[in-house]
C-alpha cells in the first residue's frame, strides 16, 4: 500500500511559540480603599493563553479601628464581554500578623480579547494590609 499523505496533527500548545509569562502586584502598606485594579493581562490578537496558576495573599501589617473585609479578587472577561471570578480571597480581622494564601491551578484558557484581572479592596477603617496577586500563564500562538 502506498502512503499518499502524511496529514500531521496540529502541534500542542507548547510547540507553538510558547512563553511563560507573569504579572505580579505585591505592596505593603495599603491602606482601606474601595474596589481597585492591580494587575490586568490581556490576550493579543493571534495568541491564546492557558492560566496556569493564581496566587493570592493577605496579610494585616496594622490592626484596623473597625474591621472590614479584605477582598482579592480576581476575574476573567471574556472577548464576548462574559465576566466571571476565578479565584476569590476574603478576610475579616482586626488581629495583626493574619496570613491568608489562596491559590488555582490550571484555571482556564484564553482566547484573543480575554482580559484576567486582579483587585482588591478594604474596608477597614484604618489599619493596613499588605497583599500579593500573581498570576502564571503560558501564552502562544492560535
Amino acid at each position: 500500500m502506498k502512503v499518499t499523505s502524511y496529514a500531521l496533527a496540529r502541534p500542542d500548545y507548547i510547540d507553538r511559540r510558547a512563553t511563560t509569562k507573569t504579572s505580579i502586584y505585591s505592596a505593603g502598606g495599603i491602606a482601606p480603599h474601595g474596589l481597585t485594579v492591580r494587575v490586568t493581562y490581556t490576550c493579543p490578537a493571534g495568541k491564546k493563553a492557558y492560566i496556569e496558576n493564581i496566587f493570592t495573599q493577605t496579610f494585616r501589617e496594622t490592626a484596623a479601628t473597625t474591621t472590614g473585609a479584605t477582598i482579592l479578587l480576581t476575574r476573567l472577561t471574556t472577548a464576548d464581554a462574559n465576566a466571571g471570578t476565578v479565584l476569590r480571597t476574603h478576610e475579616f480581622q482586626t488581629a495583626t500578623y493574619v496570613t491568608i494564601n489562596d491559590h488555582s491551578n490550571s484555571v482556564a484558557l484564553m482566547i484573543a480579547g480575554d482580559v484576567l484581572e486582579g483587585a482588591t479592596q478594604d474596608t477597614s477603617t484604618g489599619g493596613g494590609v499588605a497583599i500579593t496577586i500573581s498570576l502564571k500563564y503560558t501564552e502562544f500562538d492560535a
